[in-house]
């Protein structure tokens, strides 16, 4: 399942605009927009392509499906000491 949080976060660290990511992946804007808002979720072909313009691996963007009410929250950072970005669980 594509995690919008995660994707939403990586842009505004990266100061990747949503009209950049349409212009490089051929799509309009407002697709973009709809994926991030959780009002449609894009095709895994985009998901991984979005994950290399971000610079994260594909499984940064993905999540499993969990059958328990309770999920953490999900936070990229970026790591200075290694220079990475890395999921964290909050």
């Amino acid at each position: 399942m594509f995690n919008r949080k995660i994707a939403r976060q990586l842009m505004w660290d990266t100061g990747i605009k949503q009209t950049t990511i349409a212009d490089k992946l051929g799509v309009k804007r407002n697709t973009v927009s709809n994926w991030i808002n959780g009002a449609y979720t894009p095709s895994a072909d985009n998901v991984y392509k979005l994950a290399e313009i971000l610079g994260v691996p594909f499984e940064a963007l993905v999540t499993k499906q969990s059958n328990t009410s309770k999920q953490k929250d999900e936070k990229i950072c970026f790591c200075p000491k290694c220079g990475e970005n890395l999921l964290h669980y909050y």
